[in-house]
Protein backbone atom coordinates (compact mmCIF):
# COMPACT_ATOMS: atom_id res chain seq x y z
CA UNK A 1 0.00 0.00 0.00
CA UNK A 2 1.47 3.37 -0.91
CA UNK A 3 1.30 6.64 1.18
CA UNK A 4 1.96 9.58 0.87
CA UNK A 5 3.61 12.33 3.48
CA UNK A 6 4.42 16.22 2.98
CA UNK A 7 4.78 19.58 4.46
CA UNK A 8 1.52 21.39 4.01
CA UNK A 9 1.32 25.05 3.37
CA UNK A 10 -1.53 27.13 2.17
CA UNK A 11 -3.41 25.62 -0.80
CA UNK A 12 -2.62 27.83 -4.12
CA UNK A 13 -5.62 28.53 -6.98
CA UNK A 14 -4.96 26.80 -9.90
CA UNK A 15 -4.60 30.07 -12.02
CA UNK A 16 -1.80 31.53 -9.73
CA UNK A 17 0.00 28.28 -9.95
CA UNK A 18 -0.45 28.35 -13.54
CA UNK A 19 1.25 31.65 -13.86
CA UNK A 20 4.60 30.64 -11.70
CA UNK A 21 7.88 30.76 -13.14
CA UNK A 22 9.85 27.53 -13.37
CA UNK A 23 12.36 29.25 -10.93
CA UNK A 24 9.29 29.90 -8.62
CA UNK A 25 7.98 26.07 -8.73
CA UNK A 26 11.39 24.54 -7.93
CA UNK A 27 12.12 27.35 -4.93
CA UNK A 28 9.28 26.15 -3.17
CA UNK A 29 10.77 22.74 -1.26
CA UNK A 30 9.31 20.93 1.19
CA UNK A 31 9.72 17.61 2.98
CA UNK A 32 8.15 14.94 0.94
CA UNK A 33 8.13 11.00 1.68
CA UNK A 34 6.37 7.86 0.18
CA UNK A 35 5.82 4.63 1.92
CA UNK A 36 5.22 1.44 0.92
CA UNK A 37 3.21 -1.24 3.31
CA UNK A 38 4.46 1.23 6.23
CA UNK A 39 8.38 1.58 5.22
CA UNK A 40 9.78 4.39 4.24
CA UNK A 41 10.30 3.95 0.44
CA UNK A 42 11.58 7.47 -0.83
CA UNK A 43 12.33 10.33 1.42
CA UNK A 44 13.61 14.10 0.94
CA UNK A 45 13.74 17.13 3.53
CA UNK A 46 13.81 19.86 0.49
CA UNK A 47 12.19 18.31 -2.33
CA UNK A 48 11.50 20.61 -4.95
CA UNK A 49 7.43 20.23 -3.96
CA UNK A 50 6.25 22.55 -6.86
CA UNK A 51 7.62 21.74 -9.68
CA UNK A 52 6.72 17.70 -8.82
CA UNK A 53 2.47 19.16 -8.58
CA UNK A 54 2.77 20.56 -11.62
CA UNK A 55 4.53 17.45 -13.09
CA UNK A 56 1.31 15.53 -11.70
CA UNK A 57 -1.28 17.77 -13.02
CA UNK A 58 0.55 17.45 -16.44
CA UNK A 59 0.44 13.22 -16.06
CA UNK A 60 -3.45 13.17 -15.15
CA UNK A 61 -4.24 15.43 -17.95
CA UNK A 62 -2.29 13.16 -19.93
CA UNK A 63 -4.76 10.14 -18.57
CA UNK A 64 -7.69 11.83 -19.97
CA UNK A 65 -6.28 12.48 -23.44
CA UNK A 66 -5.55 8.63 -23.51
CA UNK A 67 -7.52 4.99 -21.96
CA UNK A 68 -6.16 4.68 -18.37
CA UNK A 69 -5.00 1.33 -19.60
CA UNK A 70 -3.02 3.23 -22.09
CA UNK A 71 -1.26 6.05 -20.20
CA UNK A 72 2.46 7.04 -20.22
CA UNK A 73 4.60 6.43 -17.57
CA UNK A 74 4.96 8.92 -14.75
CA UNK A 75 8.85 9.74 -14.60
CA UNK A 76 9.25 12.26 -12.55
CA UNK A 77 13.49 13.99 -13.33
CA UNK A 78 13.65 17.49 -11.06
CA UNK A 79 15.96 20.07 -13.03
CA UNK A 80 17.48 20.84 -9.58
CA UNK A 81 19.30 17.13 -9.74
CA UNK A 82 21.25 15.08 -12.09
CA UNK A 83 20.71 12.06 -10.48
CA UNK A 84 17.49 11.53 -11.81
CA UNK A 85 14.63 10.00 -11.89
CA UNK A 86 13.43 10.86 -8.57
CA UNK A 87 10.37 9.23 -8.68
CA UNK A 88 8.74 7.06 -11.09
CA UNK A 89 5.81 4.93 -11.65
CA UNK A 90 6.08 2.61 -14.80
CA UNK A 91 3.92 -0.28 -16.87
CA UNK A 92 5.75 -3.65 -17.43
CA UNK A 93 4.04 -6.47 -18.74
CA UNK A 94 0.96 -4.68 -17.93
CA UNK A 95 1.68 -4.25 -14.59
CA UNK A 96 3.14 -1.05 -12.80
CA UNK A 97 6.29 -0.43 -10.80
CA UNK A 98 8.05 2.24 -8.97
CA UNK A 99 11.49 3.33 -8.83
CA UNK A 100 13.79 5.78 -7.85
CA UNK A 101 17.74 6.93 -7.61
CA UNK A 102 17.21 7.95 -4.37
CA UNK A 103 15.02 5.00 -3.15
CA UNK A 104 15.76 3.15 0.18
CA UNK A 105 15.08 -0.67 -0.94
CA UNK A 106 14.18 -2.24 -4.11
CA UNK A 107 10.44 -3.00 -4.14
CA UNK A 108 10.02 -5.56 -6.98
CA UNK A 109 6.26 -5.98 -6.58
CA UNK A 110 3.44 -4.85 -8.47
CA UNK A 111 1.50 -1.87 -7.63
CA UNK A 112 -1.69 -1.11 -8.31
CA UNK A 113 -2.90 1.82 -10.57
CA UNK A 114 -5.47 2.87 -8.14
CA UNK A 115 -3.15 3.50 -5.92
CA UNK A 116 -0.57 5.66 -7.96
CA UNK A 117 -3.69 7.76 -9.02
CA UNK A 118 -4.90 8.46 -5.49
CA UNK A 119 -1.47 9.19 -4.26
CA UNK A 120 -1.01 11.91 -7.06
CA UNK A 121 -4.57 13.03 -6.54
CA UNK A 122 -3.84 13.57 -3.09
CA UNK A 123 -0.53 15.39 -3.62
CA UNK A 124 -2.54 17.85 -6.17
CA UNK A 125 -5.80 18.19 -4.00
CA UNK A 126 -4.14 18.70 -0.85
CA UNK A 127 -1.90 21.50 -2.57
CA UNK A 128 -3.97 23.36 -5.55
CA UNK A 129 -7.41 25.50 -4.57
Amino acid sequence: MLSVTFEKKERIVLSEFESLTLYELIRDERYFRIDINGRTFYEDPVFPFLEFVKYCIDWKKSIYRRKKNKCVDFIYETIESEDNPHLAFYQKNGKWFIDSVWKRFDYSNSIDFGEIEALIDKVICETID
